[in-house]
């Protein structure tokens, strides 16, 4: 794994903390309502006040998670561990991958051919205990790109949680973005059939900069939250409107900044790692259960200058993992 930064923490500046005293009321049912867009096109029912909830702009410590996982790896643990533990880790992972396609129609591409087997490889011998009988490891035949010369040009500078808790939020946060009902009913017959087959159903995301031309990202870089810090009296559940292609609102989840939170980023990632972190967590036997999943954001890494000209180019391949 790369040697970088070795400063234990940095002060780094987070958007999109739900304001400490914001409480949802009756008036939209125990939800946070939110929105992206134009002010005149604003749905009628969503409240000023929860869209100014989330204009913040909190400093956090930044723990070096390099020097995290390190420590964990010294004393015996592993990666999938580590994994378990905090909910994301950081992988060694280099790509045979030459064109990260983002075009969700095409089936034959270096994402099905090549990046299938990696991650799938990543997924069954680093990221769970050895034994770990998977169903189903579901992937998409495209990535979400974001940066200069992608589909989405900017970064999500916010925290935010994407499924929200329940698996009836996942399959409503994953419907906003199916436009055809055909298309959207074959999803969620597959999703439901998939998961009579497991105990346990999970979305974990590899997170990779790419075209860094050898270099390390300094531009951007992900945060995540250690989820054995969360507090549930600091989740926000959250709709947000202005997003999807349906015009659906998206459930997810938004967070109260605690000081108990621990912050972390790998410093100077380089395209031959990926970050990977549980997006969504579903235990059938426990539907309930301690939080799993890592709240996250793009941020401003303090040591880029004022001036510094790169841009950010990263990946996002989102898996559903089903476990019996």
């Amino acid at each position: 794994m790369k040697q970088s930064s070795s400063a234990a923490t940095v002060t780094a500046k987070v958007n999109g903390f739900i304001e400490p005293t914001f409480e949802a009321t009756q008036e939209t049912d125990g939800w946070h309502e939110g929105y992206f867009g134009a002010p005149w096109k604003k749905p009628k029912h969503v409240p000023w006040k929860h869209i100014k909830a989330v204009f913040t702009q909190t400093k956090v410590t930044m723990h070096n998670a390099r020097l995290i996982q390190a420590e964990h790896t010294e004393h015996g643990g592993n990666t999938a561990s580590f994994f378990d533990d905090h909910g994301f880790v950081l992988l060694d992972m280099p790509t045979e991958v030459k064109d990260w396609n983002q075009d969700y129609s095409k089936t034959d591409t270096d994402i099905t051919n090549i990046y299938h087997k990696e991650v799938e490889g990543a997924i069954r011998n680093q990221l769970f205990p050895d034994g770990t009988d998977f169903s189903h490891i579901s992937q998409e035949s495209a990535v979400l790109r974001r940066g200069p010369k992608s589909e989405n040009p900017f970064y999500a500078l916010g925290v935010h949680e994407d499924y929200a808790l329940g698996i009836e939020d996942f399959k409503e946060a994953s419907s906003a973005y199916i436009p055809d009902d055909a298309t959207n009913e074959a999803f969620l017959s597959e999703i439901d059939e998939k998961l009579a087959e497991c105990e346990v159903f999970m979305v974990i995301c590899f997170w990779r900069p790419i075209n860094l031309r050898g270099g390390a990202l300094l531009n951007n870089p992900l945060c995540v939250l250690d989820r054995a810090t969360v507090g549930e009296k600091d989740i926000v559940k959250s709709h947000i409107h202005g997003i999807t292609p349906t015009g659906k609102a998206q459930p997810q989840l938004m967070l109260k900044h605690d000081k108990e939170q621990r912050w972390c980023y790998y410093p100077d990632m380089t395209e031959n790692e990926v970050l990977v972190f549980k997006q969504f967590y579903y235990k059938k036997s426990d539907p309930n259960g301690k939080f799993q999943c890592c709240f996250h954001s793009a941020f401003k890494d303090p040591r880029e200058g004022f001036f510094a000209k790169q841009k950010r180019q990263s990946t996002e391949h989102r898996v559903g993992v089903y476990i019996k």
